[in-house]
């Protein structure tokens, strides 16, 4: 089906669309513009048809896809950190169980029988990411008809209630630290006073650090990178943890973390330290507006979130007082 319009210029043009995109064919003659129209019809068919053939006569298996899918649409475009996620993910979990399976042969139940041989969980939620962003793009390049993952119910993500590690807490877990962890107290402290998220503290170099401010860079929007001011006190800590904190693989410190919480019995993870960022800033009386710069919040909602969240039954002065002791003002 083409649409059919005089051209100022005397010409008749025919538009033709064609799998979403648009093409344009031109003559004087309105039956000679007509069999034009009918030849590219049919010449997009082929050329369409061909195309589809040879990619999928060249890419047959998950694994072969999974290899030109890394390299073309996820190397150029992502850290280190993610290619070597994305990479554990295939390699590790979803390879293995698939072996050499076809792509059109990925049905929703083969699919949902090894999403189900992991409980609800981290692992499971990475895995699930990647594997759905790679078939995804497979269908998009028609590689195969549909994706199986639009049939796919996936677990609601859960979220813990644990907020915000009281002032209380937070002493706790930096007074163990500091008696049986040295390395690991600086490193703590570093992501208490910069409310960083994991990644973004591995990023800091010497050159983000000057003048009393920290550069941090951002990993998730546009509003992430910014500077956050820090007392001269912190800056000599923060140098001489820089080294310390590159050496170690992102889940190390993930995994050590909890092990910490675990022995304290208390309840969190390494994204809580962020929340106490803000919740601490809180109680100190920092306006909204200045803390949802500091951690790169894209919108002020996300930061005051985290405010009402926070539990009512704590004295607030009590609180701004302990940290302020905590921290050394």
């Amino acid at each position: 089906m083409a649409h059919i319009r005089l051209r100022k210029d005397g010409r008749y043009e025919g538009i033709i669309c064609f799998k979403g995109k648009y093409f344009s064919v031109y003559d004087k003659n309105l039956n000679k513009l007509k069999t034009k129209i009918t030849k590219k019809n049919k010449e997009l068919k082929l050329e369409y048809k061909n195309e589809t053939s040879l990619a999928k006569t060249k890419i047959v298996t998950l694994k072969s896809w999974y290899y030109e899918w890394l390299e073309n649409d996820k190397k150029p475009f992502i850290s280190s950190n993610t290619l070597n996620s994305i990479t554990n993910s295939f390699e590790k979990h979803i390879l293995p169980y698939f072996k050499n399976s076809k792509l059109n042969d990925l049905s929703k139940q083969k699919i949902q029988e090894f999403l189900n041989t992991y409980k609800i969980g981290r692992t499971r939620e990475i895995v699930t990411t990647y594997l759905k962003a790679c078939i995804t793009q497979a269908h998009k390049e028609r590689l195969i008809k549909y994706n199986p993952f639009d049939n796919i119910k996936l677990p609601k993500k859960t979220k813990s209630n644990k907020n915000s590690f009281s002032a209380d807490e937070q002493q706790k877990i930096l007074h163990y630290l500091k008696e049986f962890e040295p390395k690991w107290y600086n490193i703590i402290l570093c992501y208490l006073c910069l409310g960083c998220r994991r990644s973004e503290l591995q990023s800091i170099t010497k050159e983000n650090i000057k003048n009393g401010l920290v550069l941090i860079q951002g990993t998730k929007t546009e509003h992430s990178t910014r500077y956050i001011r820090i007392t001269s006190e912190f800056e000599k800590i923060l140098l001489n943890t820089l080294n310390d904190i590159k050496e170690l693989n992102p889940t190390w410190i993930t995994k050590k973390f909890k092990k910490v919480l675990q022995i304290l019995n208390i309840e969190g993870s390494i994204h809580t330290l962020r929340h106490c960022f803000i919740t601490n800033h809180f109680y100190l009386g920092t306006p909204a507006k200045q803390v949802q710069e500091w951690v790169g919040h894209s919108t002020i909602q996300l930061t005051m979130d985290v405010y009402t969240n926070i539990n009512p039954q704590i004295n607030a002065n009590e609180e701004k007082f302990k940290i302020q002791k905590l921290y050394n003002n």
